[in-house]
């Protein structure tokens, strides 16, 4: 489960950083 882990700070990234797309 150390993807999910990966996955969901990426998520975090993208929901309080800058729009990347």
């Amino acid at each position: 489960m150390h993807n999910f882990y990966i996955v969901f700070m990426l998520w975090v990234r993208v929901m309080f950083a800058e729009p990347i797309f």
